[in-house]
């Protein structure tokens, strides 16, 4: 009934090595396995078969396809865009609680 979730963009391998440590902090932090690990994945920018085998083997257990993210408007900041794939975190409703951190984070 709850939920640990971060997004991954694979624009470059260090967000991949970002979601790696993040799982590995927040796994050891929560050794008695009560929190799902869900990673949030765009569709319209997969993750590559062999960077999903890296994130799973550092404990994301599943992940979670998000489609339909509005394109950037003239004048707004395309690297902001993606952002927005956030927000859908409040239409799961199969959890009770969730918690979000960015893949460049470290639980401590």
């Amino acid at each position: 009934d709850k939920a640990f979730f971060s997004l991954v963009i694979p624009s470059d391998s260090n967000y991949i090595d970002a979601g790696r440590v993040l799982a590995f902090t927040g796994r050891y932090h929560n050794m008695d396995g009560d929190f799902d690990m869900v990673l949030l994945e765009l569709k319209e920018k997969p993750l590559q078969p062999e960077e999903w085998l890296l994130l799973k083997q550092a404990g994301w257990e599943t992940r979670c396809i998000i489609e339909g993210i509005p394109p950037a408007k003239k004048g707004a900041n395309k690297r902001f865009v993606d952002q927005f794939a956030k927000l859908r975190l409040f239409g799961i409703l199969q959890y009770k609680r969730i918690a979000y951190l960015d893949s460049d984070c470290m639980v401590l």
